[in-house]
């Protein structure tokens, strides 16, 4: 049996230092993908956005800049600060909460639903990860839509690096990768070094096929509308980098 803090490897793990291990998933990356994301799906200002989880908020600014209403949720007490700071000033301005995605404290309000960069399937256990689809999926306004951004398990799988070293600024990083579970969930293991200090962090997320989150959709009163392989919006494939499911609800 896994130990429970690495079960729960999310609570502690989005803080500075997962702000420097992906920096290079900076603000530029956010607003292209929103660009795509307006451009694609006919947003329009005024719009309702959630953006949960928000992270540090850089696709909260992308859109509150397009003119969105924009509410943002995380777990992390540090991405909740980050968040507020991204989006101060904006006009309107984001709001921005901590709360768990598995108990949205939110009615059905929202025209547009965002969960973005990898941020589904942390749970061991698969019906919490079905309680945030569902979570995910209940806020959103009849006529609205959900917008879920994946890794492509094929791709992840195809070009499996299970080993890397590099420096990033002053951070030294090992990673060891595993994929487990009969290749349903990879499992990241990392060494941090910055100086002098050595932190170890493990990720686990779940690895969904196509059909499983179209599956998934379905089954919490959703139509499957699209899938994406990329920010872009060209048709996902097996060989895309993500994979990004668009579904409406009636």
């Amino acid at each position: 049996m896994k130990r429970s803090s690495e079960a729960e490897w999310y609570r502690d793990w989005f803080d500075q230092d997962y702000l420097e291990l992906y920096a290079h998933r900076d603000q530029v990356e956010a607003d292209r993908f929103v660009d795509t994301i307006w451009d694609r799906m006919n947003v329009t200002p005024g719009v309702r956005v959630g953006d949960f989880p928000c992270g540090p908020g850089r696709h909260s600014r992308s859109f509150a800049l397009k003119g969105a209403i924009v509410t943002g949720i995380d777990l992390s007490p540090f991405m909740v600060r980050r968040a507020r700071e991204t989006v101060a000033g904006l006009s309107p301005e984001p709001r921005i909460l901590r709360a768990d995605l598995r108990a949205l404290p939110l009615v059905p309000q929202f025209d547009l639903v965002a969960n973005l960069f990898t941020s589904f399937g942390y749970f061991e256990d698969e019906i919490e990860n079905e309680t945030v689809f569902g979570e995910l999926a209940r806020v959103v306004s009849p006529g609205g839509r959900l917008i879920i951004e994946t890794a492509n398990r094929e791709a992840v799988v195809a070009n499996f690096n299970r080993a890397e070293q590099f420096t990033f600024g002053s951070l030294q990083v090992d990673i060891r990768r595993e994929l487990i579970e009969s290749g349903r969930r990879v499992e990241k293991r990392m060494r941090l070094l910055k100086d002098g200090r050595e932190r170890r962090i493990v990720e686990r997320v779940r690895l969904y096929r196509p059909e499983e989150m179209e599956s998934l959709a379905r089954t919490k009163g959703l139509t499957v509308l699209e899938l994406w392989g990329d920010y872009e919006g060209h048709p996902y494939t097996t060989h895309s980098p993500r994979m990004i499911l668009i579904a409406g609800k009636r």
